[in-house]
Order: C-alpha cells, then sequence, then structure tokens
C-alpha cells in the first residue's frame, strides 16, 4: 500500500482560511489540524502568484520550490504553517517536513528515508512527527505514533484537483479507505 501526499498543513481555522484564499478545499484530520493538497492547480497557482521567487526544489522534497517556500513565509505571519511531502510504497520510502512560525522557518527541513538499506528511524525523529508535536499534537493511547495520531494513515494519495466547491468525501480520489 502506498502514501503519495503533498500539503500544507496547520491549525483548522489557518488551513480554512488559506483554502479560501486559494479555492481548495481544506482535509480535516485530529487534533483541531487540517490539511490543504499542494495539488497541480494550487500549484501552478502559486508558481504564477509568487513568480518573482528564486529557488528550484530543495533536497528532499518534489515540490518545495522558492513559490512554495514564499507562500508558507507569507501564510505563516501571526501564526504557525508547516508543508510535507510523502512517497511511500510497500513501507520504503520518504517523507519530508518544513516548519514556519510568524513568517519565519523554525528549524531546517526533516527528511526520512524508511528502507534503501538504512537503520529505521525512532518514531519521534520522524520528519513529520517532530512538526506534529510543535502544533501540540502527541501520540494517542492505541496509535503508533503523532502522524496515526492525527489520521494521516488514512488518506493515501490525493486528488490531482480539488476546487472548494466540490465535496470532499471518501469517495473522491484518495483512496482514504484503500486496503
Amino acid at each position: 500500500m502506498g502514501h503519495c501526499i503533498s500539503a500544507f498543513l496547520g491549525y483548522s481555522e489557518t488551513i480554512d482560511a488559506l483554502g479560501e484564499k486559494w479555492e481548495q478545499k481544506p482535509v480535516r484530520l485530529s487534533g483541531g489540524l487540517s490539511m490543504l493538497f499542494l495539488t497541480d492547480v494550487l500549484f501552478d497557482r502559486l508558481a504564477k502568484e509568487y513568480a518573482g521567487e528564486a529557488g528550484g526544489v530543495n533536497e528532499g522534497f518534489d515540490y518545495l520550490t522558492g513559490a512554495v517556500l514564499a507562500a508558507l513565509g507569507e501564510s505563516s505571519l501571526g501564526g504557525k504553517l508547516a508543508y510535507f511531502e510523502t512517497d511511500y510504497f510497500g513501507g520504503t520510502g520518504t517523507q519530508a517536513s518544513i516548519f514556519f512560525e510568524n513568517g519565519a522557518q523554525k528549524f531546517p527541513a526533516a527528511v526520512t528515508e524508511d528502507g534503501y538499506g538504512v537503520p529505521p528511524v525512532p518514531t519521534e525523529e520522524r520528519a513529520l512527527n517532530k512538526v506534529l508535536r510543535e502544533f501540540g499534537l502527541s501520540k494517542a493511547e492505541g496509535k503508533i505514533d503523532e502522524w496515526d495520531s492525527a489520521g494521516l494513515g488514512e488518506f493515501r494519495r490525493m486528488p490531482r484537483h480539488m476546487p472548494r466547491h466540490l465535496p470532499y468525501n471518501d469517495d473522491d480520489d484518495h483512496d482514504a479507505q484503500e486496503s
């Protein structure tokens, strides 16, 4: 089973405001958090909106460009906002995350590799778990880690385009219940 997502992550009120601004439908997670998929349409929109921002894709990421970084910085003014990417299949793959607070990157971007002959990374050191803790999320009883507590495992892939006027539910193109 795979997991391939690129998304902005934050408190629901922050993500709701970005969804309205960028005409995308937020996805609710646990712990008062939501995510906003970086769809092809949103990626193109940010590339145009922040066209003057230099920089190619950051190491460990597929879509974290200068335009996406500029959007993170601007959109995190007065709060917290993260961006993450996952790319897994059969337990092998990567997750990468970056966290902004009050317009500035709070710590270096993190990348976790699984498989590829590297030793397992403890759950508390995994890229996305670090970011989820910054939002106050902790491992819930009976859950594996913060990722599991947030409900991120329910979303295996994302739609290419998900405008805000379309309903988002388990029948949409995201394989929430893929087995």
